[in-house]
C-alpha cells in the first residue's frame, strides 16, 4: 500500500447520497441473519465466532463504500437539508424501509 491509500483508509468520510441508507440496509439483513444464529445455533464458541465475523462482514463491507465511493458534490458544497436531494434521499430511505419490511415479513413465514 502507498501512503495515498493508507491515509484515505483512516481518514473520516462523511456519508453522502444514499450510503447511508444502503448503510442500514447491510446492518438490518446482518441483524436478521444474527437473530437466525442466535435462535437456531446451540451456545458455543463458534456462534460466537460467527457473530464476530458478521460483525466483522459488516463493518467491512460499510468501510467499502466509506472508503472507496467518491462524492460527486465538491467539497465545501456538501447539499442543504431543503435541497431536491433531500427528497431523493427520503425516497431511498423509505424503499430501504420498504425492504426492510419485506425482509422481516419473510423472517417471521420461515
Amino acid at each position: 500500500m502507498n501512503i495515498e491509500e493508507l491515509t484515505n483508509m483512516f481518514t473520516y468520510h462523511p456519508p453522502f447520497g444514499d450510503q447511508e441508507v444502503r448503510y442500514s440496509i447491510i446492518r438490518d439483513l446482518a441483524k436478521q441473519l444474527a437473530f437466525s444464529i442466535e435462535k437456531w445455533c446451540p451456545r458455543s464458541r463458534e456462534k460466537s465466532l460467527a457473530i464476530t465475523k458478521l460483525q466483522e462482514c459488516v463493518m467491512m463491507a460499510n468501510a467499502s463504500i466509506a472508503i472507496h465511493e467518491k462524492s460527486k458534490v465538491p467539497e465545501g458544497e456538501m447539499p442543504t437539508l431543503d435541497s431536491p436531494e433531500k427528497e431523493e434521499q427520503e425516497q431511498d430511505e423509505e424503499a430501504a424501509a420498504d425492504e426492510r419490511e419485506q425482509i422481516e415479513a419473510e423472517e417471521q413465514n420461515l
